[in-house]
């Protein structure tokens, strides 16, 4: 069984059709959008919402303030658990795996005492880090109210469900824990022990080519552009593009995410290619350069 994590976009379907080719049966928990990739991985699909981050006056998402975003993944947790541990209960799993920032399914594999994988798809928080989080976060000044209310909602969870919560609410690790990346990247690598894994980047083969003119980017010099899937609403960085390499001797391959929309770019130079998504592995392969926000697949 597999969960998502607190927030994340895309599911980790390496991991989801690797299981499925040593003959595992594969119940996973994901957003409707991400349906029929799932299907087509070969796991079997269950609905289930996962914890967004509220807009704040102006709508802009905010991740700003650590106590506000763990009360909400709290709320969040308290208001699933119950439906949820009686439908992981019914289904007779054998193990489960979850996100290494989603609390939710660290409690349900402690309370059904179910073997535990945790999945960590960017750096491991070593004993440093999480001191150097715990430093920063004593020298915020949170609102008295803001504490109590978490604090309360820690205390419901720990009496109801017996569960001690972990150093971080957002590194939850499992009997084993796998990290999406390699010891030479991860910062501190030597404070881990056996039981943290580190397995490289979660690379799946992906059949939704979107009918993508690869073919157009051969013989040529290529720029590729991506902001990733989930800080890409960015219409002033992408008009800087449009004006920067409208002259330049290369075609220029620009993914501009779900959000946006194609049509605002139908005056976009010749040698630009513009998708709401690009097969990434393959534009690659033909780039020269790929200017990137620099998230951890994109790094990977």
């Amino acid at each position: 069984m597999g969960l998502p994590g607190e927030g994340h976009v895309n599911p980790s379907l390496g991991l989801i059709q690797e299981l499925v080719k040593r003959g595992e049966e594969v119940i996973y928990y994901g957003e409707n959008e991400h349906k029929e990739r799932i299907i087509k991985s070969g796991a079997i699909f269950r609905p289930f919402s996962s914890v967004k981050p509220k807009q704040d006056e102006k709508g802009i998402k905010s991740r700003s303030n650590p106590l506000k975003r763990e009360i909400r993944i709290l709320q969040y947790t308290i208001k699933r658990l119950p439906s949820l541990l009686n439908e992981i209960k019914e289904a007779h799993i054998d193990y489960i795996i979850f996100d290494t920032q989603f609390v939710l399914g660290k409690i349900i594999a402690q309370v059904l005492e179910l073997p535990s994988v945790s999945f960590c798809t960017t750096f491991a928080f070593s004993k440093n880090i999480m001191k150097a989080i715990q430093s920063n976060r004593s020298k915020i000044e949170f609102e008295p109210s803001l504490i109590e209310k978490r604090r309360a909602l820690r205390d419901y969870i720990t009496n109801e469900y017996h569960f001690s919560f972990p150093e971080s609410i957002m590194f939850n690790t499992g009997d084993i824990t796998l990290v999406c990346t390699s010891m030479y990247f991860q910062p501190e690598s030597n404070d881990f022990d056996e039981s943290f894994k580190f397995i490289g980047p979660s690379i799946a083969k992906r059949k939704d080519k979107n009918n993508f003119p690869i073919d157009a980017l051969k013989g040529k010099h290529v720029i590729f552009i991506s902001m990733g899937t989930v800080v890409n609403e960015q219409p002033t960085f992408y008009a800087h593009c449009l004006e920067a390499f409208k002259d330049i001797d290369a075609m220029v391959v620009m993914s501009i995410g779900k959000k946006s929309n194609v049509e605002d770019f139908k005056q976009a130079p010749s040698n630009f290619i513009i998708r709401n998504y690009v097969p990434q592995l393959d534009v690659l392969q033909t780039a020269d350069i790929f200017i990137t926000h620099c998230g951890m697949n994109s790094t990977s």
